[in-house]
């Protein structure tokens, strides 16, 4: 009889249960080693983009197997890819003479001493590229022998950083010396730093202000905190944003500054601090203040001297009705000569230009009586324009009629001549400096003879003949200024043959325009008249201020002074 008892049902049972448990525990083991190893991987990952981001890296050598190993960040500061084999030859080689003695000197140090050493040292990358880099030195021990296992290289790219601290002691030179305030804010815009600009500014020092937020720091300064606010709702951590804030000094001085607030970044863009650069504008706010005052009174005298103006444009604006008024109508004219235009373009409202028209039919000097089919016709340019121009066309027109229609003078050169004296008698030229006068051309139409005299003061006639032009020129002196007496030339033409004449002011061909700006000039003028004189009357007048317009607009151009053309068609005796 055996001394074991047979296994029952029941322990067979429980047998079953117990290794279903532990296969179940088996399985559960084996997912949380799949999850750990994803995690490490994760963490991994995590790290090495980490030492990426901050620009950080690491060498190892195991002490007992003197096995080197870089890491990928390490790699990538050097400069080197990923199936380069980790050499310290390689990295020495990178250094200066002088970097390489002490990286030696400081591996011995950190044995002798069993602590940390850090220094900062330069590399020539193969692709040319320098870097600073700042490396610790670090063993790593046993946990229970408590002796160095590795050695340990931490290695951070620095370059930036040493650039950025380059350019900030840049700045802080600069800024101290400036005349301008300066300050350097936390990213809560808590003052950091200030120069001595602000100081010279307001009279507040750096101690007085030292700790203080930008809000706490303008209200003391007596600040409207209120303007303030809305310019604080634009700080951005990208760009610049700029306010015109009014202060007080230490001694209750008003101040206007301009204060611009610009956001640094380190190089992961990350915000590192603000810079405030505070520019008194107190003298170009003042200067602003008078101006707009300036402004002010300006546009009040502007606004006295328009109703002036408006006032005097109304009295010349009646003056150019005395004016019109007087002048003959053209209804009058082409009574007698019914082919004939008059084209008169004042350069302003009143016109020193003009012309004159007579049919007189009383005695002439020595009492005969006037051939009544005579007819004369003037073309007058006087002194100046405007309203000078106007009073001396008063003068003449005055003068003319009397000359013609109560003295009886009938030959246009003795008209001149009168013309000459009752301008130098009306404007005391013979006492005084004043040599203002007029320049004319004036004919004397006999329709029974079928002749033309004509006399000129410096302007000509031009008439045309089966074709042909003709010009007779006006004597070289005016009318008025220096002599006492001037003697006129007569001039007689034979109309017996259809004949178109013409008069004109000197406006005319000195108008500025056309491609180049320059005059029409008198031969373009002359050449106009002979194409189209056989036109009708109204239709030569049309197209000669249709010419002239064009001409003037094509450069721009104002006009330069009164324009004043006459012209007439006499049919002849066969007409």
């Amino acid at each position: 009889m055996s001394d074991q008892s047979p296994t029952s049902q029941e322990q067979v049972h429980l047998l079953e249960e117990r290794i279903q448990k532990l296969e179940q525990a088996l399985k559960e083991s084996e997912q949380v080693a799949q999850w750990l190893l994803l995690d490490k991987r994760a963490m991994e990952m995590r790290f090495k983009e980490s030492e990426k981001l901050a620009r950080i890296g690491y060498w190892e050598t195991d002490l007992q197997t003197q096995e080197l190993h870089w890491s990928d960040g390490f790699r990538e500061i050097l400069g080197y890819n990923v199936d380069t084999e980790p050499d310290m030859k390689l990295y020495k080689d990178m250094m200066s003479e002088e970097y390489a003695e002490r990286l030696n000197a400081a591996i011995q140090k950190v044995f002798i001493n069993r602590e940390n050493y850090s220094f900062e040292h330069s590399l020539a990358r193969p692709d040319g590229q320098f870097r600073t880099v700042e490396l610790t030195l670090k063993l790593v021990f046993d946990e229970q022998t408590q002796q160095p296992t590795k050695l340990l290289g931490i290695v951070q790219d620095i370059t930036a950083r040493k650039a950025s601290q380059k350019k900030l002691e840049r700045l802080s030179l600069v800024a101290a010396k400036t005349s301008n305030a300066v300050f350097i804010l936390e990213k809560d815009l808590k003052l950091e730093w200030m120069n001595d600009g602000y100081t010279r500014m307001t009279g507040y020092t750096s101690r007085e202000l030292r700790d203080k937020y930008l809000h706490e720091v303008l209200a003391l300064c007596g600040c409207d905190l209120r303007k303030y606010e809305d310019f604080a709702k634009n700080l951005s951590t990208s760009e610049s944003i700029s306010q015109e804030l009014k202060i007080k000094n230490k001694q209750g001085d008003p101040l206007w500054i301009l204060m611009s607030l610009t956001p640094t970044h380190d190089y992961s863009l990350n915000l590192v601090n603000y810079i405030a650069i505070i520019i008194n504008i107190t003298k170009r706010k003042e200067a602003e203040d008078k101006l707009v005052s300036a402004n002010r009174e300006l546009k009040e005298k502007n606004g006295i001297i328009e109703e002036k103006n408006q006032s005097i444009t109304e009295s010349i604006t009646y003056a150019q009705r005395i004016q019109a008024a007087m002048l003959p109508s053209l209804s009058d004219i082409q009574k007698e000569l019914p082919q004939s235009f008059v084209l008169l373009k004042p350069r302003d409202i009143v016109s020193g230009d003009f012309f004159w028209f007579a049919t007189p039919h009383q005695h002439d000097e020595q009492g005969q009586i006037i051939n009544k089919g005579k007819v004369m016709i003037a073309a007058i340019d006087c002194t100046g324009h405007g309203v000078p121009g106007a009073f001396m066309s008063m003068i003449g027109h005055s003068l003319l009629d009397e000359i013609v229609n109560e003295r009886g003078v009938i030959t246009p050169d003795r008209i001149l001549s009168y013309l000459h004296a009752g301008v130098r008698y009306a404007l005391r030229q013979q006492d005084s400096q004043n040599r203002d006068g007029m320049d004319l051309a004036l004919v004397v139409l006999c329709k029974t003879m079928h002749t033309i005299e004509f006399a000129g003061a410096k302007n000509p006639l031009l008439y045309i003949q089966e074709g042909e032009m003709q010009m007779i020129k006006g004597d070289k002196f005016a009318i008025g200024g220096e002599d006492d007496n001037r003697e006129y030339t007569l001039h007689r033409i034979d109309v017996s043959k259809p004949t178109t004449f013409y008069m004109y002011s000197d406006g005319y061909q000195d108008q500025f325009g056309g491609p180049a700006g320059k005059k029409f000039m008198r031969k373009n003028l002359r050449k106009l008249l002979l194409d189209n004189h056989q036109r009708p009357m109204p239709e030569q007048q049309h197209l000669l201020d249709y010419t002239i317009e064009k001409w003037r607009r094509e450069a721009d151009e104002k006009q330069v002074d009164d324009i004043l053309v006459v012209g007439a068609h006499w049919p002849g005796s066969s007409g």
